[in-house]
């Protein structure tokens, strides 16, 4: 089934689009980065490396739940293509200041700005992929890719700023990657792919909007929790990237260039960790391997600081890139599948927002560090915080896995509903872990004309006869469904209901059937057209 479901993912044309401009989008990310904190060492050392990235990604921080409420707001491929054009204009803009020699001012400025927007291609890509793959097992093998490609990205990305840092200057780092980011958008406008829900009226101010995602995770538990582990390694990421040229320029002797070899090294693990993370495709429970790659990220770093090594050192980022890739992938998939879509882009963009904000704690954290400890004591300390965050987090990721593993057979039987065809597959999945299974007595009546619908029911086994005004219109069993009429016209029941014979059901609730159809438009239409019919019919059955 896995290589089933790989093949599927790898075929899909609207995924391989995606993955083309996130590979770029990754390399731009990664190599612009060190190419900054190479330029700011040289004028500074590790204290203005370390306040540059702090000026950086602050702004980056504070945009990003509002950026990513336009993934809410407008069809997501166009988000995509904005953000794509938006990022190269203002890293051309970053190359330009550096390559003319303009005023350190102005060039933190342009980079600053290059690195705010980059917080709005993680979001919108988030909250796209569920609607380009079509089982939840192909959405965590499509985050296994993702990972697979960001993988060979931060390997390729730094590997070519180490590079070009040897023979030419920053400058060059930033054009390089500002036209081939003008590229990614370029792919994106060719995607083609089902709108997304349109989960926030045009008319909301974006503030409000956006508070929405993080009200979300202040009332939910399961993607809050999420939330705060995967925004969590990025503490270590922060201060990895300053640590990184102290260690390549300081420790290990290697020169400036070394510090993109340092970070690629992590690239070449995340290959590694993405090969691994095959294992998670078909698996439904995550946590265990999200915590193993909490822990994986953060031990090989305290091992650097014990043995500063050239040799050693290399092994152990990339084990620990390896780990990097295995929490990224797990986590993304989680928080996919226990977030509503009509608020998944402003939940990821909360996620982005952490993830910068984390990224500049550790980047700050990362000279005091070294002030306090000395290098060695600074990277064994950062090792320790990962390992720390897993045995806190251990028992509530496991109630998140039981809540979110649904069988086949009853994620088989929702899907099999005309209307909840169309829908995303984590939408389905969450449809189905929110269902009631339950058993109706022969004699009971399950609905009752004229009283208000607040539920919709599918008869898994049993049959059950149908009236209207106390004439018997027809009978349905396994397979059959009712109870939409009301929900989706919200008008009273138009039909009793009574069980035969001892009927099993699953039911969904009125709000999240809802939300689930009225987000998606084909999945509306369905509906709609379901209804008619049954209105058609001699007697509807709902």
């Amino acid at each position: 089934m896995r290589r089933a479901v790989l093949r599927a993912v790898i075929g899909n044309a609207a995924l391989r689009r995606i993955a083309a401009g996130f590979a770029i989008f990754t390399m731009a990310e990664h190599a612009t980065w060190i190419a900054v904190l190479v330029f700011a060492y040289g004028r500074g050392g590790t204290t203005e490396a370390g306040v540059i990235a702090l000026v950086m990604l602050v702004p980056a921080a504070v945009l990003a739940p509002f950026a990513a409420t336009a993934g809410d707001r407008f069809p997501r491929r166009r988000v995509l293509v904005a953000a794509y054009g938006i990022q190269a204009m203002t890293m051309l803009a970053a190359a330009a200041a550096l390559l003319s020699g303009a005023s350190a001012l102005v060039i933190y400025a342009l980079v600053a700005a290059a690195s705010a927007s980059i917080v709005l291609t993680r979001p919108v890509q988030g909250a796209l992929l569920p609607h380009v793959v079509r089982h939840p097992d192909e959405l965590t093998a499509a985050n296994v890719v993702a990972g697979t490609i960001e993988g060979v990205a931060i390997l390729v990305g730094p590997a070519i700023a180490g590079i070009v840092l040897a023979t030419a200057n920053p400058g060059t780092v930033f054009l390089l990657f500002g036209v081939l980011l003008a590229g990614s958008a370029l792919l994106m406008i060719g995607l083609r792919v089902e709108p997304g829900p349109v989960g926030i009226a045009l008319d909301e101010p974006v503030a409000s909007a956006a508070l929405d995602g993080i009200r979300t995770l202040r009332s939910e538990a399961g993607p809050r929790l999420v939330v705060a582990v995967v925004a969590s390694a990025w503490i270590l990421w922060g201060t990895v990237d300053v640590l990184s040229v102290m260690l390549a320029i300081d420790l290990l002797k290697i020169g400036e260039g070394g510090a993109g070899f340092l970070v690629s090294a992590i690239g070449a693990g995340g290959l590694i960790g993405s090969v691994g993370g095959l294992a998670l495709v078909g698996r439904r429970r995550l946590a265990a391997p999200l915590l193993a790659g909490v822990v994986l990220w953060g031990l090989p770093l305290a091992g650097i600081g014990i043995a500063p090594e050239a040799a050693v050192a290399f092994a152990f980022v990339a084990v620990a890139g390896a780990g990097r890739a295995l929490l990224d992938a797990a986590g993304r998939t989680l928080l996919q599948r226990v977030s509503t879509d009509d608020v998944l882009a402003r939940i990821l963009g909360a996620l982005e927002g952490l993830q910068m904000a984390a990224l500049a704690l550790g980047s700050i954290a990362a000279p005091v560090l070294v002030l306090v400890l000395g290098p060695q004591g600074a990277l064994i300390v950062a090792g320790l915080i990962m390992p720390t965050i897993a045995a806190l987090a251990w028992r509530g990721l496991r109630a998140i896995d039981t809540g979110v593993v649904v069988p086949d057979e009853r994620l088989d039987a929702i899907r099999s509903v005309p209307m909840f065809a169309p829908l995303a597959p984590a939408v389905v999945e969450r449809l189905a872990a929110g269902a009631t299974a339950w058993t109706a007595s022969a004699g009971t009546a399950i609905i009752t004309e004229g009283e208000a619908g607040d539920a919709f029911h599918l008869i898994v086994s049993g049959t059950v006869e149908v009236t209207i005004g106390g004439r018997v219109v027809r009978t349905e069993g396994p397979g059959d469904y009712f109870g939409e009429i009301a929900l989706v016209r919200d008008i009273p029941r138009t039909a009793t209901i009574v069980a035969t014979t001892d009927v099993e059901l699953l039911s969904i609730a009125r709000d999240p059937f809802l939300a689930a159809l009225t987000g998606h438009r084909a999945s509306r239409t369905a509906a709609e057209a379901i209804t008619t019919s049954r209105f058609a019919e001699p007697g509807p059955g709902s």
